[in-house]
């Protein structure tokens, strides 16, 4: 539950936050019984203030979540949550990476993505995210055979904060009304 909280009120415009609490607590369920997809958790004493979802590849984040999809389509048609879903099939045609040259993407599907990172609001702008960043890093590198990680954004405060924890600029994704911009860093 404190999970969901932190997802619908730090990533309101995700496409995750669209779903009601009832298929989001299965969807973080997956995420935990993954070994594809990873949950990092951000604490202060034994109160979750922040997280992190890790794939080891972004196409994971389509491949473990095939018996949700049906579910998934069918609360975001009956909440008409028509960009959502219009930007689903952007992925799902594989439109999303058309202004990025094969090259990039081949980084982008060959590396790890981290596809949600959030924390609570009274915690930002004090270096905690960028501790948590550093963190779960240590984590990947002892454990994974992956020398990089991408990233997503299209807000300009996150933009930066990525930048500023050594993320470089890769390319455009294509979504409809706001483009993301994909960062990617060496571990």
């Amino acid at each position: 539950i404190s999970i969901i909280n932190i997802i619908k009120k730090e990533n309101p415009n995700g496409i995750v936050s669209s779903l009601q609490n009832e298929f989001l607590e299965k969807y973080l369920k997956k995420i935990i019984i993954s070994k594809k997809i990873l949950l990092f958790l951000c604490k202060n004493k034994k109160e979750i203030i922040g997280y992190a979802i890790v794939a080891l590849k972004p196409s994971y984040l389509i491949t473990e979540f095939k018996d949700l999809k049906l579910k998934i389509f069918l609360n975001l048609v009956c909440k008409l949550k028509i960009i959502a879903l219009m930007n689903i099939l952007l992925v799902l045609i594989k439109l999303d990476l058309i202004l990025i040259p094969k090259k990039k993407i081949k980084i982008i599907n060959q590396n790890l993505n981290l596809n949600m990172l959030a924390l609570k609001k009274n915690y930002q702008s004090k270096n905690i995210g960028t501790i948590f960043l550093k963190k779960m890093f240590i984590q990947l590198k002892r454990h994974r055979a992956y020398n990089k990680i991408t990233v997503e954004t299209y807000v300009k405060y996150v933009f930066n904060f990525y930048k500023k924890n050594g993320f470089v600029f890769l390319g455009n994704k294509l979504r409809f009304f706001k483009n993301f911009k994909i960062l990617v860093k060496k571990l």
